[in-house]
């Protein structure tokens, strides 16, 4: 019974392939499928990485088709209307992107072995998007540097692009502006003239990454990209001495030790990078002490006067303590030593 079983089962898999042997001789006959089903050519796809090139990025073009075998057949690359380069298989193409401006037309004409020649045609046109952010954060006067970004504060970032539409420039303000924050499209900080975007620091201590792709009203392809990583700080607090003839000495920030040769001093704590419009604004509290003792004075209060107590000889430390009364992880100190008598 064994044996009928199997002799049965192998006969009917004869049958079966004898069944669907002109299949596979029309198969045979027909390597390139386009000449049968020319609706193929459709699937063909040209990709360009970077997607948006920067200007001179360097630039890969590839075409990929569903249904045609590229590797046989011959493919010839025109740049700006002039032959480039060709051959069987030649899948892909690197090139400079140029300048802002330069606007750089491909054209890919694939021939295969057995089906109708076609062509799929790309332009690339460089341009550029500056990013700058900008924090709203305290500084005191005069200071030249940049306000940081700290901590749970307020920080906008502002795009400055620059796209080349017919030879003109197109005017920052008949741009549309997509954002995206940690990868997630915001549609409703999002759109024409939208230039800006502001983010709010969270409690925990992660960067935050802002991307940008502009383009052109008129011209959809003329169109750019950048992104930032926002990475927030601690904010500090720095000491100077506020002279009775001169203010605060901002020009000298007092750090370590300092001889006191004066019978009294005033100092004056400043913060730097807190999220408040004002040194002794209503968020802010100052905690001050002396050797470590603490100093009975209004938490608003960033000036204390130190009096030289005895003439003889010894040290003091003084040190002050900032902190957010809204924003947890927005606190500094800084201490320094009064050398007296020395």
């Amino acid at each position: 019974m064994k044996n009928n079983f199997l002799t049965h089962v192998f006969s009917f898999s004869v049958g079966s392939i004898l069944a669907f042997s002109p299949f596979l001789a029309f198969a045979q006959q027909s390597p390139d499928i386009t000449s049968q089903i020319p609706e193929i050519q459709e699937q063909a796809t040209v990709t360009v990485d970077p997607e948006i090139p920067k200007p001179n990025d360097s630039v890969s073009v590839s075409i990929e088709a569903f249904g045609i075998d590229l590797d046989r057949a011959n493919v010839s690359w025109a740049v700006n209307g002039k032959t480039f380069t060709s051959g069987t298989g030649l899948k892909s193409l690197n090139l400079n992107a140029g300048p802002i401006g330069k606007v750089t037309k491909i054209d890919i004409t694939v021939t295969p072995i057995n089906g109708p020649a076609f062509t799929r045609s790309v332009t690339i046109a460089p341009a550029d998007v500056d990013l700058i952010w900008e924090a709203d954060s305290y500084t005191p006067p005069f200071y030249k540097g940049k306000a940081l970004y700290s901590y749970q504060d307020n920080v906008r970032v502002v795009a400055l692009p620059t796209l080349i539409s017919n030879g003109s420039q197109v005017s920052r303000s008949n741009i549309i502006y997509n954002w995206k924050k940690n990868y997630t499209a915001y549609a409703d900080k999002s759109g024409f003239g939208i230039n800006y975007f502001d983010v709010t620091g969270n409690i925990l201590t992660k960067p935050d990454n802002v991307a940008v792709e502009v383009s052109s009203a008129q011209d959809s392809s003329t169109k750019a990209a950048n992104d930032v990583d926002l990475i927030p700080g601690d904010p500090q607090v720095a000491l100077y001495e506020d002279n009775p003839l001169y203010g605060i000495l901002f020009n000298r920030a007092l750090q370590g030790s300092y001889n006191l040769n004066q019978a009294e001093v005033k100092v004056a704590a400043y913060p730097y990078f807190f999220g408040t419009n004002a040194k002794n604004g209503s968020t802010l509290g100052y905690a001050w002490s002396i050797n470590n003792n603490s100093i009975d004075v209004p938490t608003n209060q960033n000036e204390v006067v130190f009096r030289q107590a005895t003439k003889e000889k010894g040290q003091s430390d003084i040190a002050v303590q900032i902190n957010s009364t809204d924003k947890l992880l927005e606190q500094a100190a800084n201490a320094i030593s009064f050398l007296i008598g020395k």
